[in-house]
């Protein structure tokens, strides 16, 4: 089973991707993929996935996009998830209008192509808008 995870503005995606099947959900948290997350760690149990795949939002999906927050959101949190459980991690660009089976397909990929021990960076599509802090008087 691989752990796939996709942090956007408007929510979270997580799919537990197996050999033949997976197991989709979506949550829309206000940005906040953490009540998501608790749902799919229960599922795990004590088990632990193979690998951790994160999508990376690319492209201009006014549906499903990421700020340069969440996109580092989804990022620590992929890293650091395979670091706990000692796997794989990979990162996998999509534009969020992905068919599932097509994206399952993609997740296994993406899984396999994984090395233990590296670690995946977050994908910008622009510049950041980041306000310069205001003179003191």
């Amino acid at each position: 089973m691989v752990l796939f995870l996709q942090i956007g503005d408007q929510g979270s995606v997580f799919g537990l991707v197996g050999g033949q099947a997976a197991e989709w959900m979506e949550f829309s948290a206000d940005r906040n993929p953490f009540p998501g997350l608790s749902v799919i760690l229960e599922r795990f149990g004590e088990e632990r996935p193979l690998a951790v795949v994160c999508g990376q939002l690319a492209g201009d999906n006014p549906d499903f996009r990421a700020s340069w927050s969440m996109g580092r959101t989804a990022v620590a949190l992929a890293n650091g998830l395979a670091f706990a459980w000692g796997v794989p991690v990979a990162a996998l660009e999509t534009s969020g209008r992905e068919d599932r089976k097509g994206l399952a397909e993609s997740i296994r990929s993406a899984a396999l192509a994984a090395k233990p021990g590296e670690w995946i960076r977050a994908a910008y599509g622009g510049e950041p808008n980041i306000t310069e802090p205001r003179e003191k008087s």
